[in-house]
């Protein structure tokens, strides 16, 4: 489960991120999250469906990467067979998220239990 959190140089000074990483975090993920402005792309290699989220009445669209859970038919061998890779996929450990002390702003978060992230890896976030 990832631990997104807004980045903020003040308590993250010490963080560092990977230099090397890979995308075998999505190898058992067979949906991946994606917005409106990656259809055209997305559309050239996946199946573009929406979801209702099970707490909510709000749907969200995601790329289907598997037909059964656990399944990613586009990742093997440490290898992406698609000619697109979805945002959510690609920028880990960063994503957008909303900030919690200025209301309905994005922000730019860190998942800090990713395996790319930590005081011990080579590029400085500040």
């Amino acid at each position: 489960m990832a631990n997104n959190v807004p980045v903020k140089s003040d308590q993250h000074k010490n963080l560092k991120v990977s230099s090397q990483r890979s995308l075998e975090h999505v190898s058992g993920q067979h949906i991946a999250p994606i917005n409106a402005l990656e259809f055209a792309q997305a559309a050239t290699s996946y199946p573009i469906i929406l979801v209702k989220e099970p707490e909510s009445a709000n749907f969200r669209s995601v790329v289907m990467l598997g037909l059964e859970a656990g399944e990613n038919l586009y990742y093997s061998k440490a290898k992406w067979d698609a000619i697109y890779v979805p945002q959510s996929v690609s920028l880990v450990p960063f994503s957008l998220g909303l900030d919690p002390e200025k209301e309905k702003t994005l922000t730019t978060c860190i998942d800090l239990d990713s395996q790319f992230v930590g005081e011990d890896k080579e590029n400085a976030l500040f």
